[in-house]
Protein backbone atom coordinates (compact mmCIF):
# COMPACT_ATOMS: atom_id res chain seq x y z
CA UNK A 1 0.00 0.00 0.00
CA UNK A 2 2.78 2.64 1.14
CA UNK A 3 4.21 1.92 -2.71
CA UNK A 4 0.52 2.99 -4.06
CA UNK A 5 -0.21 5.93 -5.80
CA UNK A 6 -1.93 7.86 -3.42
CA UNK A 7 -1.41 5.37 -0.91
CA UNK A 8 -4.73 3.69 -1.96
CA UNK A 9 -5.76 0.31 -2.70
CA UNK A 10 -8.89 -1.95 -2.95
CA UNK A 11 -9.52 -5.25 -1.53
CA UNK A 12 -11.94 -7.34 -3.21
CA UNK A 13 -12.45 -10.85 -2.47
CA UNK A 14 -15.23 -13.32 -3.45
CA UNK A 15 -14.55 -15.36 -0.40
CA UNK A 16 -13.56 -12.97 2.47
CA UNK A 17 -13.89 -15.88 5.44
CA UNK A 18 -10.20 -15.63 6.17
CA UNK A 19 -9.87 -11.84 6.13
CA UNK A 20 -12.84 -11.54 8.50
CA UNK A 21 -11.15 -14.44 11.14
CA UNK A 22 -7.84 -12.35 10.88
CA UNK A 23 -10.75 -9.09 11.72
CA UNK A 24 -11.71 -11.17 14.57
CA UNK A 25 -7.96 -11.23 15.99
CA UNK A 26 -6.80 -15.07 14.71
CA UNK A 27 -3.49 -13.46 14.33
CA UNK A 28 -3.63 -12.10 18.23
CA UNK A 29 -3.69 -13.57 21.41
CA UNK A 30 -6.70 -11.46 22.80
CA UNK A 31 -9.16 -8.84 20.82
CA UNK A 32 -9.63 -7.92 17.46
CA UNK A 33 -7.64 -6.83 14.80
CA UNK A 34 -9.08 -3.66 13.04
CA UNK A 35 -7.33 -0.83 13.58
CA UNK A 36 -5.65 -0.52 10.20
CA UNK A 37 -9.31 -0.58 8.62
CA UNK A 38 -10.38 1.75 10.38
CA UNK A 39 -7.62 4.37 10.24
CA UNK A 40 -7.16 3.93 6.34
CA UNK A 41 -11.11 4.00 5.79
CA UNK A 42 -10.83 7.77 7.47
CA UNK A 43 -7.12 8.20 5.39
CA UNK A 44 -5.35 8.42 9.16
CA UNK A 45 -1.44 8.25 9.95
CA UNK A 46 -0.56 4.47 10.50
CA UNK A 47 2.52 2.77 11.33
CA UNK A 48 2.75 -1.09 11.64
CA UNK A 49 6.02 -2.28 13.45
CA UNK A 50 6.57 -5.98 12.69
CA UNK A 51 9.42 -8.03 14.29
CA UNK A 52 9.95 -9.64 10.90
CA UNK A 53 10.34 -6.08 9.00
CA UNK A 54 10.77 -2.87 9.10
CA UNK A 55 8.66 -0.42 10.21
CA UNK A 56 5.99 0.45 7.40
CA UNK A 57 4.74 3.68 7.64
CA UNK A 58 1.07 5.31 6.07
CA UNK A 59 0.53 9.17 6.19
CA UNK A 60 -2.57 9.24 4.39
CA UNK A 61 -4.18 5.75 3.22
CA UNK A 62 -7.19 5.17 1.92
CA UNK A 63 -8.79 1.77 1.29
CA UNK A 64 -12.03 0.37 0.02
CA UNK A 65 -13.53 -2.95 0.69
CA UNK A 66 -15.99 -4.88 -1.09
CA UNK A 67 -16.13 -8.64 0.76
CA UNK A 68 -18.46 -11.17 -0.31
CA UNK A 69 -18.68 -14.31 2.60
CA UNK A 70 -21.05 -16.08 4.08
CA UNK A 71 -24.18 -14.56 6.49
CA UNK A 72 -22.42 -16.45 9.50
CA UNK A 73 -19.43 -14.37 9.56
CA UNK A 74 -21.59 -11.65 8.85
CA UNK A 75 -23.08 -11.95 12.04
CA UNK A 76 -20.49 -12.67 13.57
CA UNK A 77 -19.66 -9.65 13.15
CA UNK A 78 -22.10 -8.08 14.02
CA UNK A 79 -21.93 -9.61 17.98
CA UNK A 80 -18.60 -8.76 18.57
CA UNK A 81 -18.37 -5.89 20.79
CA UNK A 82 -14.97 -4.70 19.64
CA UNK A 83 -15.96 -3.82 16.04
CA UNK A 84 -18.20 -0.98 17.66
CA UNK A 85 -15.85 -0.11 19.94
CA UNK A 86 -13.37 0.59 17.34
CA UNK A 87 -16.09 2.09 14.73
CA UNK A 88 -15.16 -0.78 11.94
CA UNK A 89 -18.94 -1.96 11.92
CA UNK A 90 -20.54 1.81 11.41
CA UNK A 91 -18.17 2.67 8.81
CA UNK A 92 -19.01 -0.46 6.74
CA UNK A 93 -22.01 -0.82 4.44
CA UNK A 94 -22.81 -4.44 5.18
CA UNK A 95 -25.52 -6.49 4.41
CA UNK A 96 -26.99 -9.84 4.48
CA UNK A 97 -29.02 -11.14 1.06
CA UNK A 98 -31.46 -13.56 2.06
CA UNK A 99 -32.72 -14.07 -1.36
CA UNK A 100 -35.19 -17.41 -2.54
CA UNK A 101 -34.17 -20.15 -4.14
CA UNK A 102 -35.36 -19.48 -7.87
CA UNK A 103 -35.38 -21.61 -11.08
CA UNK A 104 -32.61 -20.78 -13.87
CA UNK A 105 -34.16 -18.65 -16.14
CA UNK A 106 -34.41 -19.47 -20.12
CA UNK A 107 -34.00 -15.81 -21.22
CA UNK A 108 -30.75 -14.67 -22.44
CA UNK A 109 -29.18 -11.87 -20.54
CA UNK A 110 -27.43 -8.71 -22.17
CA UNK A 111 -24.91 -7.35 -21.13
CA UNK A 112 -23.11 -4.59 -22.44
CA UNK A 113 -19.15 -6.17 -21.30
CA UNK A 114 -17.81 -3.18 -23.94
CA UNK A 115 -19.28 0.20 -21.91
CA UNK A 116 -18.54 -1.70 -18.23
CA UNK A 117 -14.75 -2.55 -19.74
CA UNK A 118 -14.27 1.16 -21.00
CA UNK A 119 -15.92 2.75 -18.28
CA UNK A 120 -13.26 0.64 -15.32
CA UNK A 121 -10.11 1.31 -17.67
CA UNK A 122 -11.44 5.14 -17.87
CA UNK A 123 -11.91 5.01 -14.01
CA UNK A 124 -8.19 3.32 -13.50
CA UNK A 125 -7.05 5.78 -15.92
CA UNK A 126 -8.68 8.62 -14.36
CA UNK A 127 -7.79 7.86 -10.73
CA UNK A 128 -5.11 5.43 -9.94
CA UNK A 129 -2.55 5.70 -13.36
CA UNK A 130 -2.80 9.72 -13.88
CA UNK A 131 -1.63 12.52 -12.68
CA UNK A 132 -2.23 12.67 -9.00
CA UNK A 133 -0.92 16.17 -8.65
CA UNK A 134 -3.92 17.58 -7.96
CA UNK A 135 -6.74 15.68 -6.28
CA UNK A 136 -9.64 14.78 -8.13
CA UNK A 137 -12.92 16.86 -7.11
CA UNK A 138 -16.93 16.31 -7.70
CA UNK A 139 -18.63 19.16 -6.84
CA UNK A 140 -21.91 18.98 -5.99
CA UNK A 141 -24.72 21.23 -6.73
CA UNK A 142 -27.03 23.25 -4.39
CA UNK A 143 -29.83 20.40 -4.74
CA UNK A 144 -27.31 18.07 -4.35
CA UNK A 145 -26.14 19.82 -1.10
CA UNK A 146 -28.77 20.45 0.61
CA UNK A 147 -30.30 16.68 0.25
CA UNK A 148 -27.07 15.45 1.90
CA UNK A 149 -27.18 18.24 4.64
CA UNK A 150 -31.21 17.58 4.94
CA UNK A 151 -30.61 13.75 5.11
CA UNK A 152 -27.93 14.37 7.90
CA UNK A 153 -30.54 16.79 9.98
CA UNK A 154 -32.48 13.49 9.71
CA UNK A 155 -29.87 10.87 11.09
CA UNK A 156 -29.44 13.52 14.05
CA UNK A 157 -33.25 12.75 14.80
CA UNK A 158 -33.56 9.48 14.57
CA UNK A 159 -30.45 9.35 16.91
CA UNK A 160 -31.98 11.21 19.64
CA UNK A 161 -35.04 8.92 19.42
CA UNK A 162 -35.94 5.74 17.78
CA UNK A 163 -31.77 5.11 17.50
CA UNK A 164 -30.59 6.08 20.73
CA UNK A 165 -29.61 3.29 21.74
CA UNK A 166 -27.28 2.72 18.82
CA UNK A 167 -26.47 6.49 18.33
CA UNK A 168 -23.13 5.66 16.83
CA UNK A 169 -24.24 3.09 14.21
CA UNK A 170 -26.92 5.53 12.67
CA UNK A 171 -24.70 8.69 13.10
CA UNK A 172 -22.48 7.46 10.60
CA UNK A 173 -25.24 7.07 7.87
CA UNK A 174 -24.93 10.43 6.97
CA UNK A 175 -21.44 10.92 6.96
CA UNK A 176 -20.95 7.76 4.51
CA UNK A 177 -23.74 9.07 2.19
CA UNK A 178 -20.59 11.80 1.10
CA UNK A 179 -17.69 9.95 0.27
CA UNK A 180 -19.94 6.75 -0.93
CA UNK A 181 -21.71 9.51 -3.49
CA UNK A 182 -18.79 10.10 -5.51
CA UNK A 183 -19.39 6.71 -6.54
CA UNK A 184 -22.38 7.40 -8.67
CA UNK A 185 -21.58 10.62 -10.91
CA UNK A 186 -18.76 8.17 -11.65
CA UNK A 187 -20.99 5.62 -12.76
CA UNK A 188 -22.53 8.43 -15.43
CA UNK A 189 -21.12 9.74 -18.79
CA UNK A 190 -17.79 11.08 -19.02
CA UNK A 191 -20.46 14.89 -19.35
CA UNK A 192 -22.29 14.36 -16.22
CA UNK A 193 -19.30 13.76 -13.97
CA UNK A 194 -18.29 17.64 -13.38
CA UNK A 195 -21.20 18.40 -11.11
CA UNK A 196 -23.75 16.36 -8.99
CA UNK A 197 -26.90 16.18 -10.61
CA UNK A 198 -29.99 16.21 -7.53
CA UNK A 199 -30.93 12.78 -8.38
CA UNK A 200 -27.87 11.01 -7.85
CA UNK A 201 -27.72 12.00 -4.11
CA UNK A 202 -31.40 11.03 -3.67
CA UNK A 203 -30.59 7.45 -5.39
CA UNK A 204 -27.47 7.63 -3.26
CA UNK A 205 -29.96 8.11 0.11
CA UNK A 206 -32.22 5.68 -0.71
CA UNK A 207 -29.07 3.25 -1.39
CA UNK A 208 -27.42 4.39 2.46
CA UNK A 209 -31.08 3.44 3.93
CA UNK A 210 -31.28 0.27 2.75
CA UNK A 211 -27.99 -0.44 3.90
CA UNK A 212 -28.93 1.36 7.51
CA UNK A 213 -31.54 -1.15 8.07
CA UNK A 214 -29.47 -4.00 7.25
CA UNK A 215 -26.84 -2.57 9.58
CA UNK A 216 -29.89 -2.78 12.22
CA UNK A 217 -31.07 -5.55 11.54
CA UNK A 218 -28.36 -7.70 12.05
CA UNK A 219 -27.75 -5.72 15.41
CA UNK A 220 -31.30 -6.78 16.38
CA UNK A 221 -30.43 -10.51 15.88
CA UNK A 222 -27.37 -10.58 16.77
CA UNK A 223 -28.47 -8.91 20.67
CA UNK A 224 -31.27 -11.33 20.41
CA UNK A 225 -29.26 -14.45 19.83
CA UNK A 226 -27.14 -12.84 23.05
CA UNK A 227 -30.15 -12.70 25.15
CA UNK A 228 -31.50 -16.47 24.36
CA UNK A 229 -27.52 -17.90 25.20
CA UNK A 230 -28.20 -15.37 28.64
CA UNK A 231 -31.20 -17.08 29.31
CA UNK A 232 -30.49 -20.64 29.08
CA UNK A 233 -27.24 -19.72 31.26
CA UNK A 234 -29.25 -18.37 34.00
CA UNK A 235 -31.56 -21.44 33.37
CA UNK A 236 -28.69 -23.87 33.79
CA UNK A 237 -27.65 -21.79 37.40
CA UNK A 238 -31.40 -22.10 38.53
CA UNK A 239 -31.77 -25.97 38.38
CA UNK A 240 -27.67 -26.11 39.32
CA UNK A 241 -28.99 -24.71 42.40
CA UNK A 242 -31.88 -26.07 43.60
CA UNK A 243 -34.80 -24.40 41.42
CA UNK A 244 -34.14 -20.67 42.25
CA UNK A 245 -31.08 -18.42 42.46
CA UNK A 246 -30.91 -15.01 44.16
CA UNK A 247 -30.12 -12.20 42.14
CA UNK A 248 -27.81 -10.86 44.04
CA UNK A 249 -25.50 -14.87 43.65
CA UNK A 250 -26.32 -13.61 39.67
CA UNK A 251 -24.24 -10.62 40.18
CA UNK A 252 -21.60 -11.50 42.79
CA UNK A 253 -20.64 -14.92 41.04
CA UNK A 254 -21.81 -15.06 37.30
CA UNK A 255 -21.38 -11.50 36.04
CA UNK A 256 -25.42 -10.77 35.46
CA UNK A 257 -26.28 -7.45 36.65
CA UNK A 258 -30.09 -6.48 38.00
CA UNK A 259 -30.66 -4.93 35.24
CA UNK A 260 -29.79 -7.16 32.58
CA UNK A 261 -31.78 -10.36 34.79
CA UNK A 262 -34.55 -7.74 35.02
CA UNK A 263 -34.47 -6.75 31.07
CA UNK A 264 -34.46 -10.97 30.35
CA UNK A 265 -36.90 -11.77 32.85
CA UNK A 266 -39.79 -9.08 30.86
CA UNK A 267 -38.33 -10.57 27.57
CA UNK A 268 -38.76 -13.74 28.26
CA UNK A 269 -41.38 -14.61 30.74
CA UNK A 270 -42.29 -17.89 29.85
CA UNK A 271 -38.79 -18.74 30.64
CA UNK A 272 -37.73 -17.04 33.67
CA UNK A 273 -39.41 -14.72 36.50
CA UNK A 274 -38.63 -12.74 39.21
CA UNK A 275 -39.77 -13.92 42.95
CA UNK A 276 -39.63 -11.99 46.22
CA UNK A 277 -38.63 -13.98 49.01
CA UNK A 278 -39.24 -13.15 53.08
CA UNK A 279 -36.85 -13.83 55.28
CA UNK A 280 -37.13 -16.13 57.85
CA UNK A 281 -36.36 -13.30 60.73
CA UNK A 282 -35.18 -9.90 60.38
CA UNK A 283 -33.88 -8.70 57.60
CA UNK A 284 -34.47 -7.03 53.69
CA UNK A 285 -36.50 -9.42 51.36
CA UNK A 286 -34.46 -10.83 48.84
CA UNK A 287 -34.76 -11.30 44.85
CA UNK A 288 -34.62 -14.34 43.61
CA UNK A 289 -34.68 -16.08 39.68
CA UNK A 290 -36.97 -19.09 39.42
CA UNK A 291 -37.90 -20.74 36.05
CA UNK A 292 -41.33 -20.81 34.72
CA UNK A 293 -42.94 -24.66 34.56
CA UNK A 294 -43.87 -25.55 30.91
CA UNK A 295 -48.13 -25.01 30.39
Amino acid sequence: MAKQAGEAISSFSADARALIDNLLGNYKKKGTDEAFYVQAWSGDYYAADRITRSEIVLFNPWLSLLWIVQPDKVRKLAEQPGMFDSGFYQRVLVCVVSSKVSKMSRDKVNLDTAKWNELINELIGTYRLGSHSQSAIVEPNEEARNLLYNFRDEIVDLQNSKFSDIPSIAGKWGENAWPCAFTLPNMEPRVTRSFWNWRLPNKLITIVRWFGDQQVSLIQESRWNRKVVRVEKIQSLICVNGGEIPIRKLRDSHTFEPEEVKSLAKDFPSQIRIEERKPKGAGRPSSVVVAVPPN
